[in-house]
């Protein structure tokens, strides 16, 4: 709350393009599969988290050149000295009236938005524990062990201790002929660099259910070293599959971490958005009717400092008297206004007053 309009379409542009990096991250990771979690953490901290951080500061960047919006620790100087508020001078104001269908529109509209605004809190969780899931899961699983089914194929890496040029100066040995690899390429490591292969894994429709064992070494070996073995567990059925699995998510709903977090972080967003709208129809409706939401407030020496979304435009002057009041629309006080622009003002309500952000004040009846 309490962002102006240039923040505001900073924030959305900040959205879609979080959204397309973390879909571009995903999608350089199933290209590789067996460097899937790697290849999205590197993306993930190259890209998205510095996006972050410079949304944040080019938001708060513009929220700097209109200190009257949100700012906290620079206030405008007041266009006149606020003046110690005796709230029972004004106890004859009254708010502008709104009919039954212009308050139920409001209330509607102030609904959704705070329904929308708890759901997309609760995704925002979701999302985080799919990523703590997902990494978890990554760490946990060792990286030699892995979990297949009978008449499946399934691509694997692994380090050399060799330096090798190509495939055909590689290897595999294998604890039973119903395990099969067929090597494709060496490369760079990933991270630290140093030698690696990767290949397809292949396991016969009839293999039993247990455990295999694989390795893969240079046909011509100069290290003392031995070769990294791959422990190859065959399961007997798809859930006997599942449950071997460390993730969380994977085991009790049969999805992987890394979709069901890009599949939130989309949700996420665009329930944001929603609220952003929702937010943006209930100023325009509470605008027409001279009403305004708060959504800023610090205390002052004369008494509490307030922003809300009236100015000039609206008929709101230095030394206007505004009326406050709560969520339940009851009358809580009066509020003096101090500094205000075109569409924005800050006002001083009496420490004797009940004001939070989120309540309202709307113009007197004339």
């Amino acid at each position: 709350m309490g962002l102006n309009k240039r923040q505001k379409i900073a924030l959305v542009v900040l959205n879609v393009v979080l959204i397309a990096e973390l879909g571009y991250a995903l999608y350089l990771g199933h290209k590789d599969p067996e460097n899937l979690t790697p290849i999205f953490l590197k993306y993930f901290f190259l890209l998205v988290i510095p996006t972050f951080i410079i949304g944040r500061i080019v938001i708060k960047r513009l929220r700097t050149k209109e200190p009257l919006i949100t700012a906290v620790s620079e206030i405008p100087k007041p266009e006149i000295q606020p003046f110690p508020y005796p709230e029972e001078a004004f106890l004859h104001e009254a708010p502008v009236t709104l009919s039954a269908a212009q308050a139920a529109k409001i209330e509607q509209t102030t609904r959704k938005r705070k329904i929308l605004g708890k759901a997309a809190a609760i995704f925002i969780i979701l999302l985080l524990v799919s990523l703590l899931d997902s990494c978890f899961a990554r760490f946990r699983q060792p990286m030699n062990v892995l979990n297949v089914l009978p008449g499946t194929s399934k691509k694997i890496n692994g380090p050399l201790d060799e330096k090798v040029k190509s495939v055909q100066e590689l290897m595999y040995r294998s604890s039973s002929d119903a395990i099969h690899l067929s090597l494709d390429r060496v490369y760079s490591g990933f991270w630290f660099g140093g030698v690696e292969w990767s290949g397809t894994l292949s396991i016969c429709p009839d293999a039993e259910p247990g455990e295999y064992r694989l390795i893969v070494s240079a046909k011509i070996r100069k290290s003392e070293k031995p070769p990294v073995m791959f422990l190859i567990n065959v399961h007997p059925d798809k859930y006997a599959l599942r449950q071997s699995s460390k993730s969380f998510i994977m085991r009790y709903f049969s999805i992987s971490p890394w979709w069901a977090m890009a599949f939130l972080f989309s949700i996420t967003v665009l329930t944001s958005l929603s609220v952003f709208l929702f937010s943006k129809k209930l100023e325009s409706l509470m605008e027409k009717v001279g009403h305004a939401e708060v959504y800023w407030m610090m205390a002052g020496v004369a008494g509490i400092e307030i922003a809300f979304g009236l100015g000039t435009k609206h008929g709101v002057r230095p030394g206007s008297r505004l009326v406050l009041f709560n969520e339940n629309r009851q009358v809580v006080g009066t509020v003096v206004a101090h500094t205000v622009r075109e569409t924005d003002s800050m006002a001083t309500v009496g420490f004797d007053s009940p004001v939070k952000v989120g309540y309202f004040v709307s113009l007197t009846r004339k």
